[in-house]
């Protein structure tokens, strides 16, 4: 989108340029005179006096202004993107031990992380209970290697909890003491 609002803008500054006018001869101007005492109140006639070039060109100034005002805020507010270089982590198995346990006890989540990106990277690891964020690890892999990330959750309360990271999800169930 921002390449589009750039073209609009050096469409903008070309229209400026081609629609600027030449300077022009000096023309008489028409007034409409009313007269009070000795002295002539003169107003000039819009129509008479506009000088189309010069609106033309005006507009054509307006324009480009906005068009550039608009590449500007776009620029400042466009997302930054990551550099290409940045390291692209796979997060893959998910395994709960035990999936089943009694209220007081902690259950251990885990992942493996994975760097398939060519260079180094640094990558955080965020466990989610029941949706809220509990934990965070951070992984810092060289290219193409991986890691296995543990997390230790306390249960409480009988009954299903949700677990998730990276987008895998799973279920520790707490059954009544």
């Amino acid at each position: 989108m921002l390449q589009k609002f750039r073209w609009a803008a050096m469409t903008a500054v070309l229209l400026v340029v081609f629609a600027t006018p030449k300077p022009a001869p000096a023309q008489a101007t028409t007034f409409l005179g009313a007269s009070v005492g000795n002295s002539a109140l003169g107003v000039p006639l819009l129509a008479s006096t506009m000088n189309q070039p010069l609106l033309a060109s005006t507009v054509a100034w307006l324009i480009a202004v906005a068009a550039m005002v608009a590449v500007l805020v776009l620029r400042l507010l466009e997302p930054r993107a990551q550099p290409s270089w940045s390291a692209p982590f796979v997060v893959r198995d998910l395994e709960i031990s035990p999936k089943e346990l009694r209220p007081g006890n902690r259950a251990t989540v885990s992942v493996t992380v994975n760097n398939r990106g060519q260079h180094a990277g640094t990558f955080k690891v965020i466990l989610k209970v029941d949706g809220i964020a509990k934990a965070e690890q951070e992984v810092t892999l060289a290219s193409g290697m991986t890691e296995r990330v543990e997390f230790s959750v306390p249960v409480a309360q009988p009954g299903p909890i949700a677990v998730s990271i990276g987008g895998l999800f799973g279920v520790i169930t707490v059954i009544p003491a």
